[in-house]
């Protein structure tokens, strides 16, 4: 077992050998939810029966999740069991090393998922995040969804407008990350609106400029981060991206 990028984690899923653990969390919440999705879809089938699953909350106590874990499914081959948000900080050692050693040893019957689609771990104090996710690697599989680079987010844009029935060019796609900033979710209602806005048609400059939001802080905080990691192409990208945006709220 180990911690996966998304390629190989949706072959591991495709190919049906699920790990009896798993962990998904990340930068990106858009992914983690997706990906929690997609693991439970393969898992019970998109019109799962409760019988078959639990969703959890993370205020979950262990017992719960115990519990939840030791039934047996009835309509599927595997009991899917999705805990989420749960804050691994926020319980005692004890308790800790208890979840540690329970994860360690689940029913071969059931898949218990931990996922983070909202949390936000504090860098300073993720000790204990870290020891359940170093067991996660061993016995089970960690997928880690880091924020996408801006190339992959214009592939994004366009693969989601040409499912709505609409098109949008690399050049437009770029625009409208630089307007809305690189939070998928953002970007994903964006390009909806967009082509609810246009219909079957072609996004254009203009129908970014009358529909898509302004986020310049976004922008600012993507050129700093660049010019920081000294990746001076990139900056020089979204240095033009920022003036693209800027001069379209003083109309230059």
């Amino acid at each position: 077992m180990a911690v996966l990028n998304e390629q190989d984690f949706k072959k591991e899923i495709l190919s049906g050998n699920f790990s009896q653990l798993y962990l998904i969390y990340g930068e990106e919440k858009y992914l983690v939810k997706k990906y929690t999705e997609y693991l439970c879809s393969k898992l019970i089938g998109k019109k799962s029966s409760d019988f078959d699953s639990d969703i959890l909350s993370g205020d979950a106590d262990l017992q719960s999740i115990a519990d939840a874990t030791e039934q047996l499914p009835l309509m599927s081959e595997k009991r899917c069991v999705c805990v989420n948000d749960f804050d691994f900080e926020s319980i005692s050692e004890s308790d800790l090393k208890s979840l540690i050693a329970f994860c360690s040893d689940l029913p071969e019957s059931t898949v218990l998922i931990f996922s983070q689609p909202t949390l936000t771990s504090d860098s300073k104090k993720t000790n204990k995040t870290k020891k359940f996710s170093t067991m996660a690697e061993k016995v089970g599989t960690v997928l880690h969804c880091e924020k996408r680079g801006e190339i992959a987010l214009e592939r994004n844009i366009i693969s989601w407008a040409k499912k709505l029935g609409c098109e949008i060019d690399e050049i437009n796609a770029a625009k409208l990350v630089a307007s809305c900033g690189t939070d998928m979710n953002t970007l994903e209602n964006e390009t909806q609106k967009l082509c609810a806005y246009v219909g079957s048609g072609i996004i254009t400059d203009d129908a970014i400029k009358a529909v898509a939001v302004k986020n310049t802080e976004a922008r600012i905080f993507a050129l700093s981060d660049s010019i920081i990691r000294r990746d001076y192409n990139s900056a020089y990208k979204q240095l033009d991206l920022l003036f693209y945006q800027i001069c379209q709220k003083v109309q230059c």
